[in-house]
């Protein structure tokens, strides 16, 4: 990859592609964009197993996958989907939130009636509205772990839903990902380990290239 450092593992603080590169192997985002579709209009489930759009465009209800867990082994519910959305669009005090601005533009309110719903209220009809979903940089994120320190507590470690997830600490240089033994899509990954290395001197980059 790049010659670009790591200096947050926390997607949501960022938008090096770095960090990106690093850390989305061990994340879901609800639904995805498709691989197959050029256009980058067809979206697929992730996190999110249906949904609906209604209200003309201005309601999105997410159905969610039922039996997914995090790396730590907590259940994944629909409250962790909420938080990741609110603190997105309203961050903590010294968070900085890249894509807030965006997230509340759009975005009225976020309900999660049952542990297997989300229900993202618009501020009106958009067809914005679904497609930020779709956006790599949209995981979604443990709330047990973020609740206790909302600013830093994913900063220096990543726990996600993922196919992926951390073999061993990282150094400036590695990161090491093995295969989620457990991950909901069954027979997914195809790999069974990810290495990453990271060329931090721009004049190593241009050697390797």
């Amino acid at each position: 990859m790049g010659n670009e450092e790591i200096p947050t593992y926390d997607m949501h603080q960022t938008s090096f592609g770095g960090v990106y590169a690093a850390t989305a192997p061990a994340y879901n985002c609800l639904i995805r964009t498709s691989p197959y579709d050029p256009q980058g209009q067809e979206f697929i489930p992730e996190l999110a197993d249906s949904w609906e759009v209604s209200d003309g465009g201005q309601t999105i209800t997410f159905h969610l996958h039922k039996g997914v867990k995090w790396h730590d082994g907590t259940p994944f519910s629909s409250a962790d989907a909420q938080y990741t959305i609110e603190r997105i669009m309203n961050p903590p005090k010294g968070m900085v939130s890249p894509r807030g601005p965006v997230f509340s533009a759009l975005i009225e309110r976020v309900e999660a009636p049952d542990p297997d719903t989300v229900i993202v209220h618009g501020k009106g009809p958009s067809s914005l509205l679904l497609p930020i979903f779709a956006n790599g940089w949209s995981v979604i994120m443990p709330k047990h772990i973020l609740e206790k320190d909302p600013v830093n507590a994913l900063k220096s470690t990543v726990v996600g839903t993922g196919p992926f997830k951390l073999k061993e600490p990282p150094t400036t240089t590695l990161w090491k990902l093995e295969r989620n033994p457990d991950y909901f899509q069954k027979g997914l990954p195809f790999l069974d380990e990810i290495e990453i290395h990271i060329i931090t001197d721009p004049r190593r980059w241009w050697l390797q290239c």
